[in-house]
C-alpha cells in the first residue's frame, strides 16, 4: 500500500508534468501564430527546408520545458504541495509574459532568446519554490 507520502509526491510529480506538457504545446502555437514566423513554402524543392525549420521551431519550443520539467520534478515533487502549486502560478505567468513579447510586438526578440528567457525564468521560480517550501508537510488541499 502507498503511503500518505508516496502519493502526495506522486500528485505533485503529475502536476508539474501536465504542466509542463501543457505550456509546452501552447509555446508550439505561439510560435506558430508569430508575426512573420511561418510560412508554407510553393515550390516543392523548399519544402525539406521549411519541415526542417518547424522541427526546429517544435524543438525551440519543448527545450525551456524539458529542462525546467527535469529539474522541477526533482526538485519539487517531495516537497509541500504549495511549492508546486506556487510553482504552476509561476510558470503560467512567465509563458504569458513569453507570449506577449513574442506576439505583441512587431520587432519582438527571436525564438532563441524567448526559450532561453523562459527556461532561466522557469529554474529561478522552482528554485525559489524549493526554497521556500523546504518540508513536505501535509497536503494543504484535504486531497
Amino acid at each position: 500500500m502507498i503511503g500518505q507520502g508516496s502519493r502526495r509526491m506522486l500528485k505533485n510529480l503529475r502536476r508539474l508534468v501536465l504542466l509542463h506538457i501543457a505550456l509546452g504545446l501552447c509555446l508550439i502555437v505561439v510560435y506558430r501564430l508569430r508575426p512573420g514566423g511561418m510560412h508554407h513554402p510553393v515550390d516543392i524543392r523548399s519544402r525539406v527546408p521549411f519541415a526542417l525549420s518547424v522541427i526546429g521551431m517544435v524543438m525551440l519550443a519543448w527545450a525551456p520545458f524539458v529542462v525546467s520539467g527535469f529539474y522541477a520534478c526533482s526538485n519539487l515533487a517531495g516537497r509541500n504541495p504549495r511549492a508546486t502549486v506556487a510553482f504552476s502560478g509561476s510558470a503560467i505567468a512567465i509563458f504569458i509574459a513569453a507570449a506577449c513579447l513574442s506576439l505583441g510586438f512587431r520587432s519582438a526578440p527571436s525564438n532563441m532568446a524567448v526559450s532561453i528567457g523562459i527556461t532561466v525564468a522557469l529554474l529561478a521560480a522552482a528554485r525559489l519554490c524549493g526554497r521556500i517550501w523546504k518540508d513536505a508537510v501535509d497536503d494543504p488541499f484535504g486531497d
